[in-house]
């Protein structure tokens, strides 16, 4: 049966697990929509990229992570953000995948695998996202204004936050918008580097003494790869999501954790554990 893409401007939003605050639909502004001149609900795909090659941790992205598979936390916070996607995707280039995905998080998230050259180490993300994009739009006829990427690796993220960069995306003038943390441990003036006989030296090439306190240091912000989003349009154009038209979004220093490594799986279980503490 053709997959249709329905408008979903009177639909109710559903009431995130993660927060017990209302999250209000998205209210875009007139001068908003002059900017854009698309629709007033933008369409939005939601990407989770859950490949089954994994060299660091084998098959992380459905090792359990406090009871449940890797990537099942994104996929509930993409169901739970509150706002209407019109499509949750798990793009992962496994049969078995696909069957642990749908068996965890529901029918229908992988309506087609991803070709196996699409799945290597050294794939980036861009041919990922245009072959779901250019693959729903044959297969089922649908079409998006926005893509959203959720990627396994980045767990710590909750559904409130995806509304709320939504938002802050579709009520600003840009066109794409990814996650950042603000750091002061890694900020890149406390930076050194070995010299002769290791040596230790400022890395900027600054004399000694090169480095301020630290509370006079300004702000830095690092991408931390839990959110990131576009309009398709412009994301086809630049090939990234990062760019001279990306907008920020915040996130808490501690959510900024990846799973690279098999002790990033007991940090972030810690942070769980912590976070499911009541006061």
């Amino acid at each position: 049966m053709k997959a249709k893409v329905e408008k979903t401007t009177k639909k109710e939003p559903k009431e995130p697990k993660d927060s017990k605050k209302d999250i209000p639909m998205i209210d875009i502004t007139d001068e908003h929509d002059i900017y854009r001149g698309e629709v007033e609900t933008p369409r939005v795909l939601c990407i989770i990229p859950a490949r089954a090659g994994s060299k660091g941790v084998p098959d992380k992205n459905i090792k359990p992570l406090w009871g449940k598979p890797l990537v099942w936390h994104s996929v509930e916070a993409a169901k739970n953000c509150g706002y209407p996607l019109q499509r949750i995707v798990v793009s992962t280039e496994s049969q078995q995948y696909a069957d642990i995905v749908e068996g965890w998080c529901g029918k229908g998230l992988v309506p087609f695998l991803r070709p196996s050259e699409l799945a290597h180490d050294t794939t980036p993300t861009y041919p990922v996202i245009i072959h779901t994009l250019d693959t729903l739009k044959e297969r089922f006829g649908e079409t998006y204004d926005v893509v959203l990427l959720l990627e396994p690796t980045s767990p710590l993220r909750t559904g409130q936050q995806i509304n709320e960069a939504l938002t802050a995306l579709f009520r600003s003038k840009y066109r794409s918008m990814v996650s950042v943390f603000k750091s002061e441990q890694c900020h890149p003036v406390l930076a050194f580097k070995k010299g002769r006989d290791d040596q230790l030296q400022p890395y900027d090439g600054a004399e000694y003494p090169a480095h301020p306190r630290r509370q006079a240091l300004s702000p830095v912000y690092f991408m931390d790869g839990s959110l990131y989003a576009s309009f398709v349009d412009t994301y086809r154009q630049k090939q990234s999501f990062d760019h001279e038209d990306t907008l920020a979004y915040v996130m808490e220093e501690w959510q900024s954790f990846e799973v690279d490594h098999i002790w990033d799986f007991y940090v972030i279980e810690g942070i769980l554990k912590w976070r499911s503490v009541p006061g």
